[in-house]
């Protein structure tokens, strides 16, 4: 059989180059995905250099903390501090835009650091920053920003335990909610509401609100806040004895945790499924499914489920006569649970301090800022009574030429003169004070100007009929 001649290649080089060239390009999605929050901040830091104004710094600042918030938190405050101090800054202006940018600023500022202090439990500091967030709030009339700011207050109140506070603020910011006509936020404020009567006991009340935020909810399609109302009113039919009922709420709820990928939710999911399992007799199920929840509340360092979870299996394995596990089980539990309560412990005393160490600041810069106001006003008061010293030994001067000048068309000037300095001079007086009682409007100072203005003619004629009277030396 005749064969066919092939040239003489070597294949293994280039197939070695193309596999080599193809791990190469794999890598590039991986190496830009792991670059991209430093190259975001990076990109960040060259805008911020290349800002020509204080606005857009401080707006950048916020951007560039808020950037740094899943991977340093200490980095995240000190570039929220930089932008509430320009923040601070802008809002000494006598811009009222440029003031009102620099409150929104402080309070994008306060607000951040609110969150990253109720993240790491330093109530009083996050308590702080949302009164002040308020305040700024209700200066600029921004209702938004009051509800979300009294919502988060009731929600370190509840973490508190001052169940009752937390519901007086939760009903307050659900108010405004109704008031802003905002679904999302009134269908937040519901659920946040429910779970403070869950807390104070008050189950039926508890479950119409879940159930009402939950038809704001899927009514605009907010499935993280429709997992988080099933879950509640999953564990309301637990507590009154309806496990059948509880096991379709929370499978569901489940599956539209798992669906949008919303891990945070999953643990408490199969935690209520495993103890509904088990109230219906499904051992083995309930096994498995308390297991997972264990596991995947270790994995997100979900503490408080984590003991829960350990607490329902230790049960679970005494109730079916299996000590040695359940012994090893509850030695788990106690070792996390007093690990918790420690934390506890050190959290409280970190919160005082962080608490004093923050107000003393706070007293300091409020004194500082004081300072510098007082400063401010005693050289605004050196100049307007320099400027007045000056204008009245200006018309002076003007009024004692008059009396050897003869020719009649200057003598008109001297007066026209010394009147308009002197109309000049209460302009720039009264626009700074009408400016701090109209914010900055346009009209009200066209008014006053026109107003006096209109107040020259008259006043210049009479003037000029009295000094004409007079006797030339």
């Amino acid at each position: 059989m005749r064969r066919t001649a092939h040239p003489n290649i070597d294949f293994l080089p280039w197939c070695l180059a193309l596999l080599a060239m193809a791990f190469g390009l794999a890598l590039v999605p991986v190496a830009a995905l792991a670059q991209g929050p430093a190259h975001t901040i990076d990109s960040l830091k060259q805008v911020l250099a290349a800002a020509e104004t204080d606005t857009a710094r401080a707006r950048i600042t916020n951007k560039i903390g808020s950037a740094f918030f899943y991977s340093d938190m200490d980095s995240a405050l000190y570039w929220w501090k930089r932008g509430m101090a320009i923040g601070e800054t802008l809002a000494l202006s006598e811009d009222s835009l440029i003031r009102e940018k620099g409150q929104r600023t402080i309070m994008t500022s306060a607000n951040n650091s609110a969150v990253m202090a109720h993240y790491r439990g330093l109530y009083p500091l996050a308590l702080t920053n949302h009164q002040r967030c308020i305040r700024i709030a209700l200066a600029l009339k921004d209702r938004r920003g009051l509800t979300l700011s009294v919502n988060n207050i009731g929600l370190i109140k509840k973490e508190q335990g001052n169940f009752k506070d937390a519901l007086a603020h939760f009903k307050a910011a659900h108010k405004l909610a109704l008031q802003l006509n905002d679904s999302n936020l009134v269908g937040s404020t519901l659920n946040n509401i429910g779970t403070a009567y869950l807390k104070l006991d008050l189950d039926s009340i508890a479950l119409i609100h879940f159930k009402r935020s939950l038809s704001y909810s899927i009514a605009i399609g907010d499935q993280v806040q429709e997992v988080d109302n099933l879950i509640n009113i999953g564990g309301i039919f637990l507590e009154v004895g309806q496990p059948d009922s509880a096991l379709k709420v929370l499978l569901r709820s489940d599956s539209i945790a798992l669906a949008i990928e919303y891990e945070i939710g999953r643990p408490e999911n199969l935690l209520g499924i495993g103890k509904a399992l088990h109230a219906l007799g499904r051992t083995a199920a309930a096994f498995d499914t308390l297991q997972s929840a264990i596991r995947l509340s270790r994995q997100l360092d979900l503490t408080e489920v984590t003991v829960e979870a350990l607490e329902n299996l230790a049960e679970l394995q005494l109730a079916n006569g299996l000590h040695e596990k359940a012994n090893f089980t509850l030695r788990q539990f106690i070792q996390l649970k007093d690990s918790l309560m420690n934390s506890d412990k050190l959290l409280e005393f970190g919160q005082l301090e962080a608490s004093f160490q923050y107000e003393r600041a706070e007293l300091e810069d409020q004194l500082a800022k004081d300072r510098q106001q007082q400063e401010v006003r005693e050289q605004q008061f050196r100049q307007y009574i320099t400027a007045f010293a000056a204008m009245v030994a200006f018309v002076f001067m003007m009024l004692l030429a008059m009396r050897w000048v003869k020719r009649r068309m200057l003598r008109k000037m001297f007066v026209f003169a010394a009147l308009l300095f002197f109309f000049e001079f209460l302009l720039v007086v009264l626009d700074s004070f009408i400016d701090g009682l109209t914010g900055g409007l346009p009209m009200p100072k066209l008014l006053t100007n026109i107003a006096l203005a209109s107040l020259i003619a008259p006043a210049h004629t009479l003037l000029e009929h009295w000094l004409m009277k007079q006797k030339h030396r």
